[in-house]
């Protein structure tokens, strides 16, 4: 019976270079939120297949970016993810319009609107406070 060491060399350069590589790819996928988009000026975000468009209060921008990481990337406080398919700015929420037996809506400023999943309504009056 044969028994097999295997010994692992530590690089210290190579681990470094590793996650200076993972950092600046945090930087790059947080560049437009940062430099060319003013958080605040975010209206929604709405998914586009593999996409999302961010709406802002004169332009609209498509970007290579998921759902799941922008949400949880924003800052809750200012954000809401009320539908699979929507994150809404909760400052330019206009009001809540209640359609049918348990479907919601939410009218934007702007005048756009998104639906509110019925999973999600709950969490969305919590943190309006009502």
């Amino acid at each position: 019976k044969h028994e097999v060491i295997l010994f692992h060399t530590y690089d210290k350069e190579k681990e470094l270079e590793f996650y200076e590589a993972e950092i600046e790819k945090l930087r790059e996928k947080m560049y437009w939120l940062q430099r060319d988009i003013d958080v605040n000026n975010i209206i929604q975000i709405v998914a586009q297949d593999d996409y999302v468009e961010v709406v802002t209060d004169g332009r609209k921008y498509l970007k290579k970016e998921t759902m799941a990481y922008l949400e949880k990337a924003l800052p809750t406080n200012v954000f809401s993810r009320v539908h699979r398919s929507h994150i809404i700015n909760i400052n330019h929420i206009n009001k809540i319009e209640k359609y049918g037996k348990e479907s919601y809506a939410v009218i934007l400023k702007d005048g756009s609107s998104a639906n509110i999943s019925k999973s999600r309504i709950k969490d969305l009056k919590e943190q309006l406070g009502i």
